[in-house]
């Protein structure tokens, strides 16, 4: 038995039944990704050996890489999406999923050394992002893209030294890459980050919980008043805590802002596109950047 299951990178993922165990495999025939998926299976694998005991993550169990291909084996985790979770949970499951991925950034943080950023890694990065986004025959004659550079420009193009804690996070951390197992979640489809920061996990939680992506790109139907109510909850509870952080308020909605414009330079979709401008929009006007 295989089962197509959905996924968001590009890779082939199926489910496959062998001698009545399933398990998952995940692979890329596309040589520049391929490189980049096996770092990523190493990365999940690292974590296997120090997580928690409320999060997990299923166990690699193969990988198979070479120039041009990737196939990694993993685990089949019997779980929850998270729409499923938020449309059955209640206020004390909400909260105690939230409690354990806090503490789960905790301990990253934990793990990591206040440094700081150079500027030159934002302005590159910007510069190189802005580029791709203006070349794009989906971006590059938006009026109101071309309206919203010249503020990004003086954000980025000017003095941005900013000082965060820098060493591990899962890279990817929303929440259509958690999946739900009782009290307990596992987390899946970690990513390789320009920095390597748990302030990037608190930028991909709040990508859902303060502006809804994986709603967005949820493909079935849900109640979305009962999810919004969830999501406010849980995104005023993550910036509450995190905000006796300095860096948290100093950084945060500029790594917001190159979060949204590092998707933007490959969105395609109009629906995306809407999203991710208004996204940027209202950024600039609520943190006043």
């Amino acid at each position: 038995m295989e089962i197509e299951i959905a996924g968001h990178s590009g890779c082939s993922i199926e489910v496959v039944n062998e001698n009545n165990r399933l398990f998952v495999y995940k692979s890329t025939r596309d040589p520049s990704y391929a490189g980049r998926l096996r770092q990523q299976a190493l990365k999940q694998r690292g974590f296997e050996a120090q997580a928690p005991a409320s999060i997990k993550t299923p166990r690699i169990l193969a990988i198979e890489a070479g120039e041009n291909a990737c196939r990694i084996k993993m685990e089949y985790v019997y779980s929850l999406n998270f729409i499923t979770f938020l449309e059955n949970a209640g206020y004390e499951q909400i909260n105690h999923f939230l409690g354990n991925i806090i503490a789960f950034v905790e301990s990253e943080i934990a793990l990591c050394e206040l440094k700081t950023i150079e500027e030159r890694i934002f302005t590159e990065k910007y510069w190189s992002v802005r580029r791709n986004i203006q070349t794009s025959a989906h971006t590059g004659a938006d009026g109101e893209i071309k309206a919203l550079l010249p503020e990004l420009d003086r954000i980025f193009g000017g003095k941005l030294a900013v000082s965060i804690p820098v060493g591990v996070c899962h890279g990817d951390l929303t929440l259509s890459n958690i999946l739900f197992n009782g009290g307990r979640c596992y987390l899946i489809d970690f990513l390789d980050s320009f920095i390597e920061t748990p302030l990037m996990d608190i930028v991909k939680l709040r990508q859902d919980t303060a502006f809804n992506w994986s709603g967005l790109m949820y493909q079935g139907t849900y109640d979305h008043i009962r999810h919004q109510i969830a999501l406010r909850l849980m995104d005023k509870r993550i910036h509450d805590f995190f905000s006796k952080y300095q860096w948290y308020h100093e950084a945060y909605p500029v790594f917001q802002l190159m979060n949204f414009l590092r998707i933007l330079q490959y969105a395609h979709d109009p629906v995306v596109i809407r999203f991710l401008k208004t996204s940027i929009a209202d950024l600039l006007k609520r943190y006043a950047v």
